[in-house]
C-alpha cells in the first residue's frame, strides 16, 4: 500500500505524516540515561468520532510514524489524536519525565497500574497549580519498570496539534532546562531592553512611530511569553484556569500595532492611493481579530488571527518593496526585519518536518530571528530619525537663505512713510512667504508722483 501524500497547509497548518497500515509498529524505547525523543517510536491513531476509550485504543489499528524529525504536526484538526509507545527501563534512574515540547489544549496519559488503566490529564488552559511538575511545559512523571510497559496518550486541541515527546531522566532534564532558561532569559532581556529604550525615545521626541514600535514589541513579547508557558507560570494565579483568548489576542494586538508602525516607518500615512488604503484595511482586519478573540470560540479566534497575520505579512511586504523602489530609505531595514521573521518561521517548520536537524539553532530559531526583527525595526526608526534630522537641517539652511533674500528684497522697497507736496503716502508690503515674487516702488519727482506695482501672476 502506498503511503498517503503529505499535505501542506499555509503557515502552521501542516499535516506531515504518512501511514503504512500493513506494518507492525516498533514502538519500544529502551531507557538507559539521558534524553530520548519518541517521535520515531510512536504509533499513531486518529479518532474521528471523539468517543474512543483506552479499552478501544487497545484494539485500534495504530500505524507507525514514518516522518523523520522530532515532532509530528497534525495541523488544525477536530479529531482526537492517539499515540502509544512502550518503555523498558534498563538504567539506574527510577523516575523519568515525559515532556511535551509543544503545548496542546489537553492531553491524557493512560498506563496500567495493578491490571487497570489509570488516567492522568494535563492542559495548558488548566490551573498551573494542578500540574504534576511546576514547569512551563506539560510534563508527566513516569516510573517505568524493567519490563515492557505500554503508555497511551490522547491529544485534544481546538488549535494546532503537534506531538513532540521526550523522555528525560531528572539529571539530564535539570541540565537542559538550565540552558533553555538561559536562552530565554537572553531573548526576553533583549526584547524588554528594546521596549524600554524606544519608550524613552518616544518620551523625548513624541514621535508616534516610536510609540507604535513600543506597543508592537511589547505585545509581541507577551505573545512569546504566552506560547512558551511563562504567563501561566509567573503572571497568572496558579489555582485559576488560563483563559484561552490570550494567544489569539496577543497575535491580533501585535499585528494591529505592526500595521500602525509600518504606516509611520515607511510613510504610508503620507501617500495617497492603494497602499494607504491597503494598510487601513489591514488595521481594520486586525481590529476585527481582536474582537473575535473575546466573543468567538478559541478555534475560530486563533484561525482568524493566524490568517490575518498571513495576509498582513504579504500586504506589508508588498508596501515595503514598493516604498523601497520609490527611494524610501527606512524600507531597507523594515524589509530586512520581515525577512528575519520569515527565516525564523521557516526554520521552525522545517525542523518540525524533519528537514532540518534538531539543534540549538533550530530549536530557538523563532526567538533568534524575532529578536533580530525587533532590532532591525529599531534601526529603521533610527534611520528615519536621521533622515528627518537631515531634512530639518536642509530646511533650516533654506530658511536662512530665504531670510537673506527677504532682507535684500525689503531693502529695495521704498520707505514706509513718504512726504510729498500736498500728500502723505504710507504703504505696507508683506510677502506671503519669506520672499515674494511681487514688487512695488514709489517715486516722487518735480513732475509728480509715480507708482510702480509688479505682480508675478
Amino acid at each position: 500500500m502506498f503511503p498517503r501524500p503529505i499535505t501542506l497547509r499555509l503557515l502552521l497548518l501542516f499535516t506531515p505524516f504518512t501511514f503504512a497500515a500493513a506494518e507492525t509498529p516498533d514502538v519500544t524505547v529502551k531507557l538507559q540515561k539521558g534524553s530520548y525523543n519518541l517521535s520515531q517510536k510512536l504509533a499513531v491513531y486518529r479518532d474521528a468520532t471523539g468517543n474512543l476509550t483506552v479499552a478501544g485504543a487497545e484494539k485500534a489499528a495504530f500505524t507507525p510514524n514514518k516522518i523523520p524529525g522530532n515532532a509530528i504536526n497534525f495541523g488544525y484538526t477536530r479529531e482526537n489524536v492517539w499515540v502509544k509507545f512502550n518503555a523498558i527501563n534498563t538504567g539506574p534512574h527510577t523516575v523519568w519525565y515525559l515532556r511535551l515540547g509543544a503545548l496542546v489544549d489537553r492531553v491524557s496519559l493512560f498506563e496500567l497500574q495493578n491490571g487497570k488503566w489509570s488516567e492522568r490529564t494535563l492542559g495548558r488552559f488548566e490551573p498551573f497549580g494542578q500540574r504534576e511538575v511546576a514547569h512551563r511545559d506539560l510534563i508527566f512523571r513516569l516510573t517505568p519498570s524493567a519490563g515492557v510497559q505500554t503508555y497511551y496518550l490522547k491529544f485534544q486541541s481546538q488549535g494546532n496539534v503537534t506531538v513532540e515527546l521526550d523522555l528525560v531522566d531528572l539529571e539530564t532534564f535539570s541540565v537542559g532546562d538550565h540552558d533553555t532558561q538561559f536562552a530565554f532569559g537572553i531573548y526576553f532581556g533583549i526584547m524588554f531592553i528594546m521596549v524600554g529604550y524606544n519608550l524613552f525615545l518616544f518620551m523625548a521626541t513624541r514621535d508616534q512611530a516610536y510609540l507604535w514600535y513600543v506597543c508592537y514589541a511589547f505585545t509581541f513579547t507577551l505573545l512569546h511569553l504566552s506560547i512558551n508557558g511563562y504567563i501561566a507560570e509567573y503572571a497568572f494565579p496558579r489555582q485559576q484556569p488560563l483563559p484561552p483568548l490570550f494567544t489569539p489576542l496577543f497575535i491580533s494586538v501585535s499585528g494591529f500595532f505592526s500595521v500602525l508602525f509600518t504606516r509611520k516607518i515607511i510613510g504610508l500615512d503620507t501617500v495617497t492611493g492603494f497602499m494607504n488604503h491597503l494598510s487601513r484595511i489591514l488595521a481594520v482586519l486586525f481590529a476585527l481579530s481582536i474582537l473575535t478573540a473575546f466573543v468567538a470560540p478559541y478555534t475560530v479566534a486563533v484561525r482568524t488571527a493566524t490568517f490575518s497575520t498571513l495576509i498582513s505579512i504579504l500586504g506589508l511586504t508588498y508596501c515595503g518593496v514598493v516604498r523601497l523602489m520609490h527611494g524610501q530609505r527606512s524600507a531597507r531595514y523594515f524589509l530586512l526585519g520581515w525577512v528575519a521573521l520569515y527565516t525564523g518561521i521557516a526554520s521552525m517548520l522545517l525542523r518540525n518536518l524533519g528537514i532540518l536537524p534538531h539543534n540549538f539553532f533550530t530549536a530557538y530559531a523563532m526567538q533568534i530571528f524575532s529578536a533580530a526583527e525587533v532590532m532591525l525595526f529599531s534601526l529603521a526608526l533610527g534611520d528615519r530619525f536621521n533622515q528627518l534630522r537631515e531634512d530639518s537641517l536642509k530646511l533650516q539652511e533654506v530658511r536662512r537663505e530665504l531670510e537673506i533674500a527677504r532682507k535684500m528684497q525689503l531693502a529695495l522697497v521704498p520707505p514706509v512713510n513718504i512726504n510729498a507736496p500736498s500728500v502723505d503716502i504710507a504703504h505696507r508690503y508683506i510677502p506671503m512667504l519669506e520672499v515674494g515674487g511681487d514688487f512695488m516702488d514709489i517715486r516722487v519727482t518735480e513732475d509728480g508722483i509715480s507708482f510702480f506695482i509688479g505682480d508675478v501672476s
